[in-house]
């Protein structure tokens, strides 16, 4: 059996995949153009799910997993701001041309 550390850390990572995933994937034409334009905005969403999952985590007295839990939330978040600070740059290019 795992421990409830390493399953909720899985739960958390699996959450952000999974989010990051339906949105990149979705079907609905404004969402795939909402994304291609701002390719950060899925991690941005997995910050605050992973973060709440922190919250959670933290209130039933795992302190352990909160704390893995909000690094990984601190490294999408870190992930998407660099993909936005990207996408912002190249249309700044575009826009110059």
């Amino acid at each position: 059996m795992l421990p409830v550390d390493e399953v909720l850390v899985a739960l958390g990572l699996a959450m952000s995949i999974g989010l990051y995933a339906g949105v990149f994937l979705a079907d609905h034409p404004r969402a795939r153009a909402y994304v291609r334009e701002n390719p950060g905005s899925p991690l941005v969403l997995a910050f605050v799910a992973l973060l709440v999952a922190a919250a959670v985590a933290f209130s039933y007295g795992l302190g352990g997993p909160a704390d893995q839990l909000s690094e990984c939330a601190y490294a999408a978040l870190v992930l998407g701001v660099v993909l936005q600070a990207v996408a912002a740059a190249r249309a700044r290019g575009e826009g110059s041309r």
